[in-house]
């Protein structure tokens, strides 16, 4: 009695010493190892948005699409994988229908583009041509709003609060599934507090949905279209990272630390997203951004494994921040914004109106 007794014990304790099945721990070295991605194509991107950039921009039937902010209306704008102009659908700034004030995100699904507008608090939808469908009002119950994505008339959201992430029924307008982040305070954020928050894409090859948290360490997780989990993926990093938290002082409120994952992009086998995104700081009574490398870390989007790291010295060094908007066949298509000398160096110095750079990479992976 007493050795069956010790054999449970036992039995117990190598089991709660597993990792739980669907948590796959990386550690900071790739298991095929390093690979350097070659530059093909770099075009800037005039006036490119600068609220929520990296919700403003992707690809679309081989497409690069992303979002203008002029005085007096926003702008799509449709280019090649050279930056060849294709098109450009305007939108009016203004309160009426088919108007927006803010671009919290923009989305194209099924041909259809979804512009979501914060501040209006209403998604407008446009044909490809540009004519103004039907506008969606927002709840005030979905709250405030980090992430946005859309699938089958359902706005996926990721928020700012404890409420992280959610499911939104855009025809019957209410929220039908939201999920809690325990280790977030259900209250309004306080100088200091840690930010462990993130944004959200969907995988349509899948149907998964993949989010990925803002700050260090490294974490990505795998949901279905009910906002079940099904896989958390992490990953150790080669250097030491300043926790991304709230700044709150006087009228002034921002998230500063390093950021890792903001962006992420999917074909067919990997999930490609960031290895550092940006890094903010407060110094005296400004914010100013630290130099980040831009690399690409590449995981197995079935199993969680890190595949490959990617990277060209020309994006060492950005004083600013590195985003991906897609992946195909052939190429990675990635922005840097910089606020000094890599978008010179990538441009070569030619008659350069914007801080932000569409960069695009041959893809080594596939």
């Amino acid at each position: 009695m007493k050795k069956v007794f010790m054999t449970i014990l036992l039995l117990i304790f190598v089991f709660s010493c597993k990792s739980p099945k669907d948590l796959v721990k990386n550690d900071k070295t790739p298991i095929r190892g390093v690979k350097k991605v070659e530059i093909v194509n770099v075009w800037q991107a005039e006036n490119f948005t600068n609220s929520n950039s990296m919700l403003c921009a992707g690809i679309y039937k081989n497409q690069i699409y992303f979002l203008q902010d002029l005085p007096d209306e926003f702008v799509i704008n449709f280019r090649t994988f050279k930056g060849k102009n294709i098109k450009k659908i305007e939108i009016s700034k203004g309160n009426g229908p088919g108007e927006a004030r803010h671009s919290m995100g923009l989305r194209i699904y099924k041909d259809r583009i979804y512009f979501v507008d914060i501040t209006l608090r209403r998604i407008s939808i446009f044909n490809m041509d540009g004519k103004f469908l039907d506008s969606l009002e927002m709840g005030s119950d979905i709250g405030p709003i980090m992430g946005i994505d859309i699938m089958d008339n359902i706005l996926y959201f990721s928020g700012y609060s404890n409420n992280y992430l959610g499911k939104y029924d855009l025809e019957g307008n209410k929220i039908i599934k939201e999920l809690a982040n325990p280790d977030v305070p259900d209250r309004a954020p306080k100088h200091g507090d840690d930010f462990k928050n993130g944004i959200l894409k969907i995988d349509y090859k899948t149907g998964k949905i993949f989010y990925s948290y803002a700050g260090y360490p490294y974490k990505i997780e795998k949901y279905d279209s009910d906002l079940n989990k099904l896989l958390t993926i992490k990953k150790e990093s080669e250097e030491s990272f300043k926790k991304t938290h709230w700044f709150i002082h006087d009228r002034h409120t921002s998230i500063v630390g390093d950021f890792a994952v903001l962006s992420m992009a999917f074909d067919d086998k990997y999930l490609y997203g960031p290895i550092h995104t940006m890094s903010m700081e407060v110094k005296g009574k400004n914010l100013i951004t630290n130099e980040i490398d831009g690399e690409i870390a590449v995981f197995n989007k079935n199993n969680g494994k890190f595949v490959y790291k990617l990277k060209n010295e020309k994006l060492e060094g950005i004083d600013g921040g590195f985003y991906i908007f897609g992946v195909t066949e052939d190429y990675i298509i990635t922005t840097v914004w910089d606020n000094d000398s890599v978008i010179k160096d990538l441009l070569e110095n030619k008659n350069i109106s914007s801080g932000y750079a569409f960069v695009i990479f041959e893809n080594p992976v596939n």
